[in-house]
């Protein structure tokens, strides 16, 4: 599979379709060359990026590395050091699987909806005020959530702030599946929602913006 292929996909590839050097590419491709430009009904702008140092992050590699590897050594699985990993083929997928089979299978659903990241960001109607999480959430750090759904995964990227740029960064990326037991709405259920009443899409490489038709 390439990441033309990725991104024109109706459902979930399964597990052994992809690789991580193929969601770093699909990453490479469709978010990191841009700011996603949101206006609020309260005021609030938004300029979110997607940077490379967050993509091990967003992908659960790291997790999958704590309490598997020694503490001296978890430096190759954050950041551009891991980044650059994923690059080398250094760090694969089976490589984590035989570092911790078990975390691997936490990770599993970020990577095979990983397709639906840029989905999230292009056609917000509204988001989510995340400040006070939920009870379901408490380990989630985010000021603000945008979040799609599908017939069988609700999807949502938590978006926090960097203090000294002030510039919006993707902080997490989560999953939350549709099943008998699940609505797939624990994360979203009771937050305030703002309305976007803006989006743009703007290249940060040349200067071109793309404006994004909102509701």
């Amino acid at each position: 599979m390439d990441v033309l292929t990725l991104s024109q996909l109706i459902s979930k590839p399964k597990i052994d379709e992809i690789s991580l050097e193929l969601l770093q590419a699909y990453y490479e491709a469709f978010l990191v060359p841009y700011t996603y430009a949101f206006t609020l009904d309260n005021g609030m702008e938004i300029n979110l990026d997607f940077d490379k140092e967050h993509f091990c992050h967003l992908t659960g590699i790291g997790k999958v590395a704590i309490g598997s590897v020694k503490n001296k050594e978890l430096d190759k699985y954050f950041r551009l050091e891991g980044y650059d990993n994923i690059k080398n083929g250094v760090i694969t997928l089976q490589h984590l699987k035989k570092l911790n089979k078990g975390k691997f299978k936490q990770i599993k659903d970020k990577l095979v909806f990983f397709y639906l990241l840029p989905n999230i960001v292009e056609s917000p109607e509204i988001l989510l005020d995340f400040t006070g999480g939920t009870p379901s959430s408490t380990r989630i750090e985010a000021k603000l959530l945008a979040y799609s759904a599908t017939d069988e995964v609700y999807v949502h990227v938590g978006i926090d702030e960097d203090p000294n740029t002030k510039r919006h960064f993707a902080r997490s990326f989560f999953t939350e599946r549709i099943n008998d037991t699940s609505d797939g709405t624990k994360f979203i259920s009771g937050l305030t929602p703002f309305k976007v009443v803006k989006a743009e899409k703007i290249d940060r490489r040349p200067t071109t913006t793309e404006t994004i038709e909102t509701a």
